[in-house]
């Protein structure tokens, strides 16, 4: 009687041909998940703008320093990757002053065509003309969301 060993475990070539298939599908993998990612942060950054227009408008109707008529009440900057909303027109165009709200951008911001900009908002949340150093706040509320990519977003902030 011949007797047949038991056989226990993989055979390495078993175990290789199987990284090889786990390591070929997470290439494959590699693209669609960076594209989702750049995806994902375009659309929280809409959502930040949306939420900082949002703040701006409910300081300016608040209007906690009694801003008259075609006074801006509120600001709503936005420089470089930093969002911010003011109750009062900073000395610079920057986040340092006192601020009322400021959230981080994940993807680059172009509001109202420029990508350092500012929106100014009365008494009543209604745009009005500012200047903060050498820029002229917008009215157009348009904005464009860009991650560099095909991933894009572009509206009319409200």
């Amino acid at each position: 009687m011949v007797r047949r060993r038991a056989s226990r475990g993989f055979t390495m070539i078993e175990l290789m041909v199987t990284l090889f298939i786990i390591a070929l599908l997470a290439l494959m993998a590699a693209p669609l998940g960076s594209a989702w990612v750049r995806s994902a942060q375009v659309r929280l950054t809409v959502h930040r703008l949306a939420e900082a227009m949002a703040q701006a408008k409910a300081l300016a109707l608040r209007n906690p320093n009694a801003a008259k008529d075609d006074e801006p009440a509120a600001l709503l900057l936005s420089a470089g990757s930093q969002l911010c909303v003011l109750g009062t027109i900073p000395g610079g165009f920057d986040c340092s002053d006192p601020v009322v709200w400021t959230a981080k951008t994940q993807a680059p911001v172009t509001l109202n065509g420029q990508a350092t900009q500012c929106v100014a908002l009365n008494n009543q949340a209604l745009t009005v003309s500012a200047m903060i150093g050498q820029v002229t706040c917008g009215s157009s509320l348009s904005y464009v969301v860009d991650s560099g990519s095909t991933e894009a977003a572009s509206g009319t902030l409200n």
